[in-house]
């Protein structure tokens, strides 16, 4: 499983277009595009992340 995260965020921080962040809520509007982060959780309790999974919303925004 974490390969398969590990995988799709490497070929995620190669797109170029990636769409626009959602400014119709003024929070999302700062958040960095380049950003990507992908997480999993099994039934079973173990937790899989892969790229900016880890990564704070900052506060100061909301």
């Amino acid at each position: 499983m974490q390969q398969i995260l590990d995988d799709i965020a490497a070929q995620m921080a190669l797109e170029t277009d990636r769409g626009k962040v959602a400014d119709y809520i003024p929070q999302l509007a700062h958040i960095d595009p380049n950003q990507f982060g992908i997480a999993v959780a099994t039934p079973d309790g173990k937790m899989y992340t892969a790229g900016n999974a880890s990564t704070l919303f900052d506060p100061k925004y909301f």
